[in-house]
């Protein structure tokens, strides 16, 4: 069977009367929402949800990298000595 072309072959007709099935469109998938859970929430749970992700962000977050000196970026502790 060829799954890029669905055949149709009627049950009453000769097998060479094959009818193409028309191809199905698939929804486009959302990056952002890939459970589509945003529809699912009332209005008090996407207020509950929205702060809780300001609060992660304000008080959570790790800090960036941006402390890591830029020269030597392995323990010295790990080095052979030769």
């Amino acid at each position: 069977m060829n799954v890029a072309n669905p055949v149709a072959i009627p049950s009453s007709g000769a097998s060479d009367t094959a009818v193409v099935a028309p191809r199905r469109s698939q929804p486009a998938f959302v990056w952002e929402d890939p459970l589509l859970l945003e529809g699912a929430l009332s209005e008090d749970e996407r207020m509950i949800r929205d702060a809780a992700h300001q609060f992660c962000q304000e008080k959570l977050a790790a800090p960036r990298a941006g402390g890591v000196p830029q020269g030597d970026l392995r323990p010295r502790d790990h080095e052979r000595v030769r």
